[in-house]
């Protein structure tokens, strides 16, 4: 008897899985600090319930997995504001910053979880406000897995549960709802399988041994949600390279019970993450001092983004001169030079002075 090479066994054979995610989980949607961190919440929770169906729906050797969200209608975002947010998810990558930009960004990543592991992925985004999810599944006669976080009920937007729901009715496919409370506590490297190797090294120390066949650059932590932190406690997150001296990251709490974390790993592919349990007044002192010695080098950083928000705000308003066209002094202006009006300066000026007032600068 002789098996089909895993890689060969073409997609009518395999069974099908439609993942889909609410747009305004993969795109920011509002304007000030408060949905800044919203959008923190709800992007890392994306994250984490791929790793779950990574971990406990998918079986590696038969299936395909279709990636999917309904944008209903594109948007181009304003550039002062969600640039600097794009920035730090995307910091290597250049990612325009209209919807369908930001969830193709974030999809690939999520699609690189899922080819890691061995698993048949592909991107199908669909657009328009008649775009149907379980209609989609149903042509390709898939299970439709519906992502559903946590915390959007924790935030009180109960309509986002209307729609799993309303949609596990409304499919004539079967219907998987995935919700953030689902998934375990445990520790995940973008790009790979969810990690449970805990190892107890002390009283209150724990370590993650990681590998990887490519260098880390991002780490997730987080909790499960149901079994959280003693009263007064919280944790610190430290990182160790090779022959090196821990690091460390940040924190988690019961209030803040995730974080994405990003690493410079030169070309070093194994590494060790700590967790450390400690009384959260140590925690929070820790974190106040790490953040004092950090401030003399946020200089450069903060005027980098600084130049590269008006860079995307005045690029947006940028427009062609055409034939005939003088500037100062009377002087013609080559044709198909760009130029940007000074209101749009002005205007950049007067946001970007609103979010230093706010407190999010």
């Amino acid at each position: 008897m002789t098996t089909q090479k895993e890689d060969s066994i073409p997609l009518s054979l395999r069974r099908k899985i439609v993942l889909i995610f609410d747009q305004d989980v993969l795109t920011p949607s509002t304007v000030d600090k408060a949905g800044d961190e919203e959008y923190e919440r709800l992007y890392k929770s994306a994250y984490k319930m791929a790793a779950y169906v990574i971990a406990n729906v998918v079986k590696k050797s038969h299936d395909h997995v279709f990636l999917t969200c309904c944008i209903t209608e594109d948007k181009y975002l304003d550039p002062a504001i969600v640039s600097e947010i794009v920035n730090n998810i995307f910091s290597d990558e250049e990612v325009k910053i209209d919807k369908k930009s930001i969830v193709e960004a974030h999809f690939e990543k999520i699609k690189n979880m899922f080819v890691s592991q061995g698993i048949s992925c592909s991107v199908d985004i669909l657009f328009g406000p008649n775009s149907d999810p379980a209609n989609f599944a149903q042509i390709h006669k898939a299970q439709l897995v519906v992502a559903q976080p946590a915390e959007m009920s924790a935030i009180g937007k109960t309509f986002y549960l209307d729609w799993a729901e309303s949609m596990s009715r409304a499919a004539e496919v079967p219907v998987l709802i995935v919700r953030g409370k689902d998934v375990p506590e445990t520790i995940l490297q973008t790009g790979q399988l969810i990690q449970t190797n805990l190892e107890q090294v002390g009283p209150t120390q724990y370590v993650f041994k990681l590998s990887s066949q490519h260098p880390i650059n991002h780490l997730v932590v987080f909790l499960l949600g149901t079994q959280m932190f003693p009263e007064g406690y919280a944790a610190t997150v430290h990182f160790q390279l090779p022959d090196s001296d821990f690091l460390f990251l940040g924190i988690l709490t019961n209030n803040k019970p995730s974080s994405i974390f990003k690493i410079n790993s030169g070309n070093v592919l194994s590494a060790t993450l700590g967790i450390s349990i400690e009384p959260i007044q140590i925690v929070e002192n820790m974190m106040n001092q790490n953040l004092q010695v950090a401030k003399p080098n946020n200089t450069e950083n903060l005027a980098t983004k600084m130049l590269n928000s008006l860079y995307d705000y005045s690029l947006s308003f940028a427009t062609k001169v055409g034939w005939g066209a003088v500037g100062i002094g009377n002087t013609a202006v080559p044709p198909e030079t760009m130029v940007v009006p000074a209101k749009a300066i002005e205007e950049w000026y007067k946001m970007y002075k609103n979010k230093i007032k706010r407190g999010d600068i």
